[in-house]
């Protein structure tokens, strides 16, 4: 009973749908290393294509608290688990298959419905826009050195609230696309005009917090061309 009541449960906390019909090209594949609380560094790989509308990832660890929820089973306590994750910038939606060699599941979530209705909880009240200066220093990834920016709230003009970002301009992706539908959702509903953006085009190679301390949050090492496609119809098939 426990196990059915688990089930019903898990499906209940998830739409799935048919209607949903499309392809995603990617053009990017980047390798990103990240804080991680208990092995102090981890990798996270992101796929960019140029316009900025899709975000692709496989990263294990979503797919590990999914693993988690499912171990009541003692077939899939033995299972490795593997996800995709798509983000849809123009939709705000996000599309997920968890699979392994014992079941699919496809998942897909609206963002703006997971976010709190108060204009309380939402940080940005007012429009604004976000402005980016490029600063004296460079950085050192990849074998090449780049431009570090600084990138901060206009209505914010201290060290303490730049934060410090390498476009790698080498690599075009249309980045105004991608961080206003991030911006855009911080947003309270009053706020029609948004957040307005002016990133260089270029994948982001570093992100480091405002001085004097800039912690690498965020650093790329390894970037790649690829010709990803993956269709969605409640699944995600990917031709590489």
């Amino acid at each position: 009973m426990k196990q059915l009541l688990f089930i019903f449960t898990f499906l209940a906390t998830s739409l799935v749908v048919a209607q949903d019909q499309f392809t995603a090209t990617f053009d990017y594949e980047v390798t990103y290393e990240i804080p991680d609380t208990t092995k102090g560094k981890d990798t996270i790989k992101i796929a960019f294509d140029k316009s900025g509308r899709y975000l692709w990832t496989d990263y294990s660890k979503i797919s590990d608290r999914y693993a988690f929820l499912l171990s009541q089973s003692e077939t899939l306590q033995e299972d490795d688990m593997s996800i995709n994750i798509i983000y849809d910038t123009e939709t705000t939606k996000v599309y997920m298959n968890l699979y392994s060699s014992h079941f699919s599941f496809f998942m897909k979530m609206n963002l703006t419905a997971l976010l709190p209705n108060r204009m309380a909880s939402r940080p940005f009240s007012e429009s604004f826009e976000m402005l980016t200066e490029k600063s004296s220093k460079k950085a050192s990834l990849l074998g090449k050195e780049y431009p570090v920016y600084k990138v901060y709230p206009e209505n914010f003009d201290g060290e303490k609230d730049k934060i410090n970002i390498v476009f790698g301009e080498d690599f075009p992706v249309n980045n105004n696309t991608i961080f206003k539908s991030f911006l855009d959702l911080m947003t309270n509903d009053d706020n029609d005009a948004g957040i307005k953006t002016n990133f260089p085009k270029g994948i982001i190679l570093q992100v480091a917090s405002p001085s004097p301390k800039e912690e690498v949050l965020v650093k790329a090492i390894n970037v790649k061309k690829v010709s990803k496609t993956i269709t969605i119809n409640n699944t995600l098939e990917i031709k590489e």
